[in-house]
């Protein structure tokens, strides 16, 4: 006789359900030790203290050594519930002002080792040459590195009025954001400051901003601070050792670590420039001595020396852009330009507005002469050692204080009075309707003279999309003149439809509206 089906199945059930009972208790050992670590005090090592440095976030859960984060590196550190770094940490940033292209170099070199930098860049100097294209800051952003603003041009903020640092901040932070990066982080172009240009840094959004110096190394600051604070004083002008140069070992990159770690831990901002090979300028890092820093900042995390980005260590919202203040029309009255006879000095005794410039291989220099050729005050320049290359003293190339403002299908004529050996010419940039500055033309050569003579040339037309110009009287060989009682006159009326302010490009007046407040199409 067959039994029921549902007593056979009764036979089975409890047999299975002791076997099901076994399986949890086995399966709940590992999760008990887990949770509860001092169950395991009979495995002959004793009870963790505490979260281990490099496994455990904070509240004591565990992160697997080989869990990725976002951008496929493996990374295991303290942090605090909001993810950032814990007191007592020792935290790295790299860092690296300019965005120079070799600086591609470090980035690799970085990700082999599983570790991730802040890149500071001039948006104005994008895709120039030397400088990162879109492309790579793409490629440099989506490898999950930090990018931050260091000024729309390379301009020391010190040096210049209040309205045209904050125009240099808030520009430089619009195109990156523009551009689709989040940017929450800016270091001062050569670390100059003033009150005035640090609370610009904080009302066009940025969550912080470098300075240099303030914390010790084993060439300067002795008697500083090993590190910054986690939690900085002075977000907006946080402390770090000074620049790496071409002369810093090994060595000499460890020891502001090696400090922070042996007095309570603390954030050190490592800054870099250019990276290369052999003697290449003051402020480069060789390429074999940052990939065995790297190596052996990776090596720390076992000791719970981390590396961070800016923004990981600060966090904080990403706030919208800002608008920079309206930039002023210059007034330049009668002559065209600002301070036209080189009588203004600033606070280092250079013509307001104007700037010592110049390119290649030639050795120059500038000194004001008094009397002036027409004045109280005039400039030399100077050019010995010439390859190639030139020097002249420009008309600052700005985003609103000092270059004159042109209007497209207008020629201008420039006027400077000089005396000297060299054989002169004029030489002139245009500023685009996105602020960046473009070299346009060169005039005809003027002869040397013992006297003084007026040199003038008219322009051709000033092309569509420019706004401004800067110009100034270059020598392009050996020699020496003076230059001085400079002028600018347009040969037709400035449009009172046009008025030739900055203006972002297409794609940042939709998404953010228009920067300048400018008036016309």
């Amino acid at each position: 006789m067959t039994e029921p089906t549902s007593r056979r199945r009764g036979v089975w059930r409890v047999p299975l359900l002791i076997l099901t009972v076994l399986l949890v208790a086995v399966m709940a050992v590992p999760v008990a030790v887990t949770l509860f670590p001092a169950l395991a005090g009979d495995s002959g090592e004793p009870a963790a203290a505490g979260p281990s440095p490099s496994t455990r976030l904070a509240g004591g859960q565990k992160r697997a050594t080989t869990e990725p984060d976002p951008v496929g590196l493996a990374r295991q550190v303290p942090l605090t519930s909001a993810g950032l770094p814990v007191d007592g940490s020792t935290v790295v940033s790299l860092t690296f002002d300019d965005g120079t292209k070799d600086q591609l170099i470090a980035a690799e070199v970085m990700e082999r080792h599983g570790l991730l930098g802040t890149f500071f860049v001039n948006s104005g100097s994008t895709g120039f040459d030397g400088y990162l294209d879109l492309e790579d800051l793409n490629r440099l952003y989506a490898a999950g590195h930090e990018l931050g603003g260091h000024g729309y041009q390379h301009v020391e903020l010190d040096k210049v009025p209040v309205d045209e640092a904050a125009r240099q901040i808030c520009l430089d932070r619009a195109m990156l954001m523009g551009w689709g990066f989040r940017t929450t982080s800016f270091a001062y172009p050569n670390a100059a400051s003033t009150q005035g240009v640090r609370d610009a840094a904080e009302e066009c959004g940025y969550n912080t901003a470098r300075g240099l110096g303030g914390t010790a190394t084993d060439f300067s600051c002795g008697a500083c601070p090993t590190a910054e604070k986690l939690v900085p004083d002075e977000p907006f002008l946080t402390k770090a050792p000074q620049m790496v140069n071409e002369d810093w070992t090994l060595e000499d990159l460890k020891a502001p670590v090696l400090g922070a770690e042996a007095n309570g831990g603390g954030w050190v901002q490592m800054t870099f420039h250019t990276v290369c090979e052999g003697s290449c300028g003051g402020i480069s890092v060789d390429p074999q001595v940052f990939e065995e820093y790297m190596a052996w900042l990776k090596e720390r995390e076992a000791r719970g020396t981390i590396v961070r980005t800016v923004d990981e260590v600060v966090g904080g919202e990403e706030k919208a852009a800002v608008d920079g203040p309206d930039p002023s029309v210059p007034d330049t009255g009668s002559a065209g330009v600002v301070n036209p006879g080189l009588e203004m000095l600033d606070n280092e005794a250079y013509p307001v507005c104007w700037e010592a410039a110049g390119y290649g291989k030639n050795t120059a220099s500038f000194t004001r002469v008094s009397p002036g050729l027409r004045g109280d005050t005039a400039y030399r320049v100077t050019v010995a050692d010439h390859v190639d290359g030139d020097a002249k003293l420009l008309l600052r190339m700005d985003l609103g204080e000092c270059s004159p403002i042109v209007e497209p299908g207008h020629s201008y004529t420039l006027r400077t009075h000089y005396q000297g050996t060299g054989d002169p010419q004029f030489v002139v940039y245009l500023r685009t309707v996105d602020g960046r500055w473009d070299y346009w033309q060169a005039s005809p050569f003027f002869r040397a003279s013992d006297k003084v003579r007026e040199a003038v040339w008219t322009t051709p037309v000033i092309p569509e999309g420019h706004t401004a110009i800067s110009f100034g009287l270059a020598l392009v060989d050996e020699g020496s003149i003076v230059t001085d009682d400079y002028a600018l006159t347009s040969n037709g009326e400035l449009s009172a439809n046009d008025n030739g302010w900055l203006r972002p490009p297409a794609f940042l007046r939709d998404a953010l509206g228009t920067l300048t407040g400018s008036t016309g199409s």
